[in-house]
Order: C-alpha cells, then sequence, then structure tokens
C-alpha cells in the first residue's frame, strides 16, 4: 500500500543530489568572486554574499524575509501574498546582474533562474571570469584574512 508520508530513497538522493550540485556551482561563483564557499551553507549571509555580487542593495534581501514571515504569522498571509512574487523578481534581478557580471547572456540569467540545477553549476565550474570585483569596505571583517 502506498503511503503518502513514506519517502522514496531514490527520490530524497536525487534531491539532495540536486541540491548538493547547486550549493557546489554556487560555492565555486564565490569563490570566483574572491570570497570563501563555506558562504553558501550559512543562509542569510548566502543572501548577502549574492546581493553583494550582484551589487544590489542590502534592503533587497527584505522581498525574500517578508514570504516567510507571513507563513510564520498569520495575519501577513495577504502581505505574503503580495511580496511573493516581490520576491521572485528581487531573485530574478540578482540572477541578470551576476550573469552580466559574468559576461553571459540574458538567457542564461533565465537559465540560472529557472534551471538552477543545470545553469548554476555551469556558470561556478566554467571558464567565466568575473568582469570587475565587487568592492569591499576597509573595515569589513573576512574570516581567514590577516
Amino acid at each position: 500500500m502506498f503511503d503518502i508520508w513514506t519517502a522514496n530513497p531514490l527520490l530524497v538522493f536525487l534531491e539532495l543530489s540536486i541540491a548538493g550540485l547547486i550549493l557546489a556551482g554556487m560555492g565555486a561563483i564565490f569563490q570566483k568572486a574572491d570570497y570563501p564557499s563555506w558562504y553558501v551553507v550559512v543562509p542569510i549571509l548566502n543572501y548577502g554574499v549574492v546581493f553583494r555580487i550582484a551589487q544590489m542593495s542590502p534592503l533587497s534581501m527584505l522581498y525574500f524575509v517578508l514570504p516567510f514571515l507571513g507563513v510564520m504569522y498569520w495575519p501577513m498571509i495577504c502581505i505574503s501574498i503580495i511580496t511573493i512574487p516581490l520576491g521572485l523578481i528581487a531573485h530574478m534581478r540578482a540572477m541578470f546582474s551576476i550573469s552580466k557580471r559574468f559576461g553571459q547572456s540574458d538567457l542564461f540569467a533565465l537559465g540560472m533562474t529557472f534551471l538552477p540545477f543545470i545553469f548554476i553549476p555551469m556558470l561556478g565550474f566554467g571558464s567565466a571570469r568575473l568582469m570587475d570585483r565587487p568592492r569591499r569596505p576597509a573595515d569589513e571583517f573576512v574570516f581567514g584574512e590577516d
């Protein structure tokens, strides 16, 4: 008998493999932008570095946080209905900016948005290089630097 609550081990392996491939690709992108690759596994720091590489405002991260608040706090469900598309738009803007900074096309950015398990590792492990390095403030602390 089929039970919807039991996980198929093959599907779990496939999902974890795809997630690992995306994380490895993002880690390679972070290394190309002179950030440590372990920043990928820290959730808020991950988005901060993505927006820094994309040269977007850190306030753009609010578009990602507000939909999750709507899930946790029920009166914000109406706000969440509005902010989920805004989060997708902010994600698309970040992917377009990152692909432009690596010298890729707009179609590549669409691929990074909708097929990340293919295009993010292509960008991370491919020969594309970051065109201009992001400027870091002099007082920013970066782990591993003296």
